[in-house]
């Protein structure tokens, strides 16, 4: 499995984003290549990521929504820890 390297940027901002997809794009590819190998097509595999992206992306909003709800929330949800597993049953 492709290594995912750790953050070289600690100011949060647009160059930290950029590192970020450039460290996950290599992983990325890898799990669209190994899906293509267990018989998934492109297409279904394609729609697959962004339906998956797309709940993680809802689960991380509703995390900072509710910290940011939260008297002590708003600082923990600024440091960045992560939101929970998003299960796709």
């Amino acid at each position: 499995m492709e290594v995912i390297p750790p953050p070289h940027i600690a100011r949060l901002g647009a160059k930290r984003l950029d590192a970020c997809r450039a460290a996950l794009g290599a992983a990325f590819l890898e799990l669209a290549d190994r899906a293509v190998t267990a018989g998934w097509n492109e297409t279904e595999i394609a729609l697959a990521l962004a339906d998956i992206s797309e709940a993680h992306v809802e689960s991380v909003a509703k995390m900072l929504d509710m910290r940011a709800a939260s008297p002590s929330g708003a600082v923990s949800a600024a440091k960045g820890h992560h939101s929970p597993k998003v299960s796709m049953s």
